[in-house]
């Protein structure tokens, strides 16, 4: 008697009949992923100018003992 090895169908069933499942390609997630990929790109500019403030200032800095 062969064994079934995939349960992604019955666990999809199930997500769905909890309410879990959503649907990844609405207007509405993609418009909220392009959000979300704006607001990241946000910080990770401001993470990388921050970096680059403190490699400056530490260039400044006369270390003595």
């Amino acid at each position: 008697m062969p064994i079934k090895l995939n349960r992604g169908e019955e666990i999809i069933a199930q997500w769905e009949k909890e309410g879990k499942a959503q649907v990844m390609d609405s207007p509405e997630f993609l418009e909220m992923m392009s959000k979300i990929g704006k607001d990241m790109e946000k910080a990770r500019q401001d993470y990388r100018r921050r970096a680059a403030l403190s490699w400056r200032d530490a260039s400044k800095t006369l270390l003595t003992s």
